[in-house]
């Protein structure tokens, strides 16, 4: 379970993410988890047209919200394109 979000590790799988003005970013690939076993972030399968290519970056919980429907960010796409990026 995620608390922050409350909803479950396979329920965030493949949600898409929109950005601060509603546009969709990307999807959630992946919940990583910390040490202990507690989610900590998202990868976020980022979409071309955002404008920082296509790749996979983390996102931190704190940074997303759920609508109920979709998960937001106020991210803009500069922040997104300074996050860390995930390669598995």
């Amino acid at each position: 379970m995620v608390p922050s979000l409350k909803r479950t590790v396979g329920q965030l799988d493949d949600m898409d993410v929109l950005g601060p003005d509603g546009t969709k970013i990307g999807e959630v690939e992946e919940v990583l988890m910390d040490a202990s076993g507690q989610p900590v972030a998202v990868v976020v399968d980022v979409e071309h047209g955002v404008g920082i290519g296509d790749k996979e970056v983390i996102v931190g919980l704190d940074q997303l919200r759920d609508d109920g429907r979709t998960l937001t960010t106020a991210l803009t796409n500069a922040q997104l394109g300074t996050l860390p990026i995930w390669d598995d």
